[in-house]
């Protein structure tokens, strides 16, 4: 709980900062790009297996008593694992719907009596943005554990601050 709550403020931190240097024209480094904010997870479980873990399991072998470190390290990292997986999981599952729905527009278009054809892709385009609307709404496929998914991964990128 703890671990995930200086997560959650950390990356609020980051997201302010990387929205700042978008209201500059800089392009923010992809770890403060509050639109990339999915990716949170598998970079936690990146950053944990890559340096946190590696760095506390030295410390356990040079510090008597340092083994819970590792231990919660650990436990954390199956969480993160956990998260990263239902966000894989929901990437594909939007990407397939989103494929199919296209192509469902598609055909219905072409069928449609009341399109004319120099509508057509006005009519494609404005339902393809319903649909992707709809898919990436934060709560499509919002899981109820880890802090909510660390609020819907901060919010699903939206602007502001989470509470």
């Amino acid at each position: 709980e703890v671990q995930q709550q200086t997560v959650k403020v950390i990356f609020e931190e980051f997201y302010n900062q990387g929205d700042e240097e978008r209201a500059r024209g800089q392009e923010p480094a992809p770890m403060m790009d509050r639109r990339r904010a999915h990716e949170l997870p598998a970079n936690q479980v990146g950053f944990i297996s890559g340096i946190c873990l590696p760095c506390y399991q030295i410390l356990a072998k040079v510090i008597p008593g340092g083994n819970p470190m590792v231990k919660g390290t650990m436990k954390n990292l199956e969480q993160w694992k956990i998260l990263a997986n239902e966000q894989r999981v929901k990437n594909e599952t939007e990407k397939s719907l989103l494929q199919e729905t296209q192509g469902t527009v598609v055909q219905e278009a072409s069928e449609a009596s009341y399109a004319p054809k120099e509508n057509e892709q006005t009519y494609l385009d404005a339902a393809q943005k319903r649909i992707a609307a709809r898919l990436t709404s934060p709560s499509y496929g919002r899981a109820g554990s880890l802090g909510d998914s660390i609020d819907a991964t901060i919010e699903e990128g939206d602007e502001g601050c989470v509470d």
